[in-house]
């Protein structure tokens, strides 16, 4: 039987370990938290797809990214327990030409349950405005 509620507790956590890679500039980190042929929408970009794309699209990211705060406000598990999803807002701090840069926006992830463990599958990120 699937626990609803213990899923989204452990979707929950690998959140934040995605965060704290994140925050310190650890691609590789990042990818042991995804599938292995992630995919990502950004505004104005094409699709990224692969964890190739993904290192090379973080590399370039990372010399103006101070670091982020996300938050998911809901996270949906399937009766199956192997497919969820949730959506949430983030904060990120960039380095600008007059110092650091706040961007606010929102993302819908989509993860996929690997041999009982929860990775990121999709994501979009838009900022606001």
């Amino acid at each position: 039987m699937v626990n609803i509620q213990a899923d989204k507790q452990e979707i929950e956590k690998m959140l934040k370990r995605t965060m704290a890679a994140e925050n310190r500039h650890d691609v590789e980190a990042m990818l042991a938290e995804m599938i292995d042929e992630p995919l990502l929408h950004l505004c104005g970009l094409p699709p990224v797809q692969g964890r190739d794309a993904m290192r090379q699209l973080y590399g370039g990211f990372f010399e103006t990214f101070v670091s982020t705060v996300f938050a998911p406000q809901q996270i949906f598990v399937s009766e199956s327990g192997e497919m969820a999803w949730d959506s949430g807002g983030y904060v990120n701090t960039l380095k600008g030409p007059d110092g650091p840069v706040k961007e606010e926006g929102k993302y819908l992830g989509v993860y996929h349950k690997v041999d009982g463990v929860w990775k990121a599958a999709a994501f979009c990120i838009t900022p606001n405005g």
